[in-house]
Formats: structure tokens, C-alpha cells, sequence
């Protein structure tokens, strides 16, 4: 993920919106995998978002970033990092380049 060039991975344009929604749904299955130990993913799927490799529609992005919230305790604190600097704007955004 963090491999791939800057237009690769954007699933916010109208006409991939249902991507956004497939790849969201994929989040959320992973960060349920990660409580039992199985979502390896977890970390590289949230850094790839908070280095705006990966950009999912706002509604799927909050919808992710509040699972990892509810899930917290469950998860690696560099995801839980990660996702509140996203979630403050802090990385993640268009406007911000690596």
C-alpha cells in the first residue's frame, strides 16, 4: 500500500464510491480480526490512509477511524496513534504530502 503511486489508491471520486464502501467494509473485518490477532493488515491499512495512499469517501473514513476508537483497547497503540492524527487532521489529508 504505501508502494503504490498517489492516484492508485483513491476510492472518493462519485464513480468508485462503492469501492470506498468495499474497502471500509474490509477495514472494519480487519480491525475485528485484529482483537483476536488475526488482522496484520491493521497497521499498513491505517498507515497507507494516514499517508493519503489510501482515500476512502469522509463517511467511510469516520466510519473506520470510530471503530478503531471503539476498539482501542484491543488494538496496537501505533494504530490507535495513527487513526487520532488522522482523525485531527493531523495526517490524511489532501493537503498534506509525505
Amino acid at each position: 500500500m504505501r508502494a503504490s503511486s498517489g492516484d492508485e489508491l483513491i476510492y472518493v471520486a462519485t464513480h468508485t464510491e462503492s469501492f470506498s464502501n468495499q474497502l471500509c467494509d474490509l477495514l472494519l473485518k480487519i480491525i475485528e480480526g485484529a482483537k483476536d490477532q488475526m488482522g496484520e493488515a491493521l497497521s499498513e491499512f491505517v498507515l497507507a490512509l494516514g499517508m493519503s495512499r489510501i482515500r476512502l469517501d469522509a463517511d467511510d473514513k469516520r466510519r473506520g477511524l470510530e471503530k478503531i476508537e471503539a476498539c482501542r483497547d484491543q488494538l496496537p497503540t501505533i494504530v490507535v496513534c495513527i487513526a487520532q492524527a488522522i482523525e485531527n487532521g493531523v495526517v490524511g489529508s489532501p493537503r498534506w504530502e509525505p
